[in-house]
């Protein structure tokens, strides 16, 4: 379950139910908003960052995963589950230090606090499907 996030304000949206989307279905809530964007803490996320997941045991990748946002959902007011699309994290390039990764069809619905950082990424594109990240920070 999610703790009070202190969502500091949220865009305009629309209101949607569990029915409306089939990846919603496991959400608990009883009102689901989606809007353009959300701020929490100071942070703002919309559709189109790039945000650094925390890798499932299941994962057996050293590099970081990555998923780029594609919606906004926040539960009952206080709840941020952000929609992303994976991508593949291809390699770390040294020379850059950057990572370069490349999209996939897999989305996924993430808790705000299921990401290695609480600060959106930007993706710039490398070459042909190729986006290259540089994290300001050590993600791992």
């Amino acid at each position: 379950s999610s703790e009070d996030l202190n969502i500091v304000e949220v865009g305009k949206g629309i209101d949607v139910t569990t029915s409306d989307l089939d990846y919603l279905i496991n959400l608990q809530g009883n009102e689901i908003y989606c809007p353009k964007w959300v701020t929490v803490r100071g942070v703002t996320y919309k559709k189109g960052s790039v945000m650094a997941i925390k890798p499932s045991e299941s994962m057996l990748e050293d590099d970081p995963v990555f998923g780029g946002v594609e919606e906004v959902y926040v539960i009952d007011s206080i709840h941020v589950y952000l929609y992303v699309k994976l991508f593949e994290t291809l390699y770390f390039n040294k020379h850059y230090a950057s990572y370069i990764i490349r999209t996939t069809q897999t989305r996924q619905l993430v808790a705000l606090e299921e990401f290695l950082s609480h600060l959106p990424l930007h993706a710039h594109p490398s070459f042909s499907n190729e986006f290259c990240v540089v994290p300001k920070f050590r993600l791992m």
